[in-house]
C-alpha cells in the first residue's frame, strides 16, 4: 500500500511541476506583453504635453 502511495505522490508531483512551470511561463509572457503596451499607451498619452 506504501509503494502504491509513493507511486501516486511522485506521479502527482511530476505533473504539479509542470503545471506550476507552464504558469510561471504564461504569466511572465502576460507581464512582459502588459508592460509593452502600457509603455505604448503611456507615451501616446503624453504624446500633447
Amino acid at each position: 500500500m506504501t509503494n502504491v502511495g509513493k507511486t501516486i505522490a511522485a506521479t502527482q508531483s511530476a505533473h504539479m511541476k509542470l503545471i506550476y512551470c507552464f504558469m510561471a511561463c504564461y504569466y511572465l509572457f502576460i507581464c512582459t506583453v502588459i508592460a509593452q503596451v502600457s509603455k505604448v499607451v503611456e507615451k501616446r498619452s503624453s504624446y500633447g504635453k
